[in-house]
């Protein structure tokens, strides 16, 4: 997803919505109430969409994060340890005798 998709919902939202609601205001004969109404919601819809796809982006990027970390610090396997570039060092027996 494009980093200014946000931006384009909540002004398309709103202008889209708020059109539906001249419209219908046209129909009804109840000109400006609609549209207003419309248009209000149809901001606040794209607002909470945006905030929570940023929450959900942050989490995924925390849990990476996490992951990285982990990995970064190395596994021990037995008494190897792997390094930065993947390979494993001799165990501490070997190395001492």
């Amino acid at each position: 997803m494009r980093r200014s998709s946000g931006s384009y919902e909540l002004v398309l939202s709103s202008v889209v919505l708020g059109f539906l609601g001249y419209l219908l205001d046209g129909r009804l004969g109840t000109r400006p109430i609609f549209m207003i109404v419309f248009t209000i919601l149809g901001a606040i819809g794209a607002g909470a969409s945006v905030y929570y796809r940023y929450r959900h982006q942050i989490a995924e990027l925390e849990r990476q994060t996490i992951e990285l970390r982990a990995a970064a610090r190395g596994p021990l396997a037995g008494n190897r340890r792997v390094s930065n570039d993947g390979t494993a060092s001799q165990p501490l027996e070997q190395r001492r005798g």
